[in-house]
């Protein structure tokens, strides 16, 4: 994902999981890192959201979310917690390259105005409440995929995209 400055019109960044090459005056910001553990081995940023101008929050496909600070671009926590649904059915004692991969991927983040709290949807169909002040997962559910995801300007509400529905929650 790259990273731009809009008033000074120029790519700042990039943020990613590992070093590649890039062009001279440019920056990796690293925050999302491959899985050495199991088959969910990328870090490829698949979703962004951004709050009040000071923060960024990204979802991977390594099924983490990175809270980052806007001014300085450092990474500042690391929310893990969304469990791959096919890691229950891979065999134990099996090296990892023969197991079954994970195929879900966190695909819609939202923020409400507070910047409290965050949702987060995986490809697999679950929803997930993050309290972002304790950086623990409080509360897990199943739905169909949601492709979007967002907040009412009053916090009290948000919404949920699956397919051609849309469903709005209290």
């Amino acid at each position: 994902m790259l990273v731009y400055d809009l008033k000074r019109r120029s790519e700042f960044g990039t943020l990613q999981q590992h070093e590649g090459a890039l062009p001279p005056g440019h920056r990796t910001l690293h925050g999302h890192r491959p899985s050495h553990i199991g088959a969910c081995a990328t870090g490829t940023v698949t979703c962004a959201e951004f709050w009040g101008g000071t923060h960024l929050l990204t979802g991977s496909e390594d099924k983490t979310i990175v809270v980052w600070r806007a001014k300085d671009w450092a990474a500042l926590h690391t929310l893990r917690g969304h469990k791959c649904a096919s890691a229950a059915a891979r065999p134990r004692g099996l090296p990892n390259s023969r197991r079954s991969v994970c195929r879900e991927k966190l695909v819609a983040l939202a923020i409400p105005p507070s910047g409290k709290l965050s949702l987060a949807s995986d490809s697999s169909g679950t929803l997930y409440l993050w309290n972002l002040s304790t950086a623990k997962c409080v509360f897990r559910h199943r739905t169909p995929e949601s492709s979007a995801l967002r907040w009412s300007p009053d916090g009290q509400a948000y919404l949920s995209v699956h397919n051609d529905q849309v469903e709005l929650s209290t």
